[in-house]
């Protein structure tokens, strides 16, 4: 888990990846004010994003985390 070294790279089986993936589940909805940040993985989707979110009441805070991505 506390690992980023986990795609095909350094596991030709992807077993790591299918164990270490997840889904968000939940029943019914998520209220939109809950969500407190979304992670993107570069400068250009950032800003995508945040013009998105322009002109909306509620507005997460929007980082770039490469590191979450393989």
């Amino acid at each position: 888990i506390n690992s980023n070294r986990w795609g095909s790279y350094y596991d030709a089986t992807d077993e790591t990846k299918r164990k270490k993936q997840s889904e968000f589940l939940a029943h019914g909805h998520v209220p939109w004010e809950r969500v407190r940040g979304i992670g993107v993985l570069s400068a250009a989707c950032a800003s995508r994003v945040v013009e998105v979110l322009d002109g909306v009441a509620h507005r997460p805070r929007v980082v770039v985390k490469q590191d979450w991505y393989y």
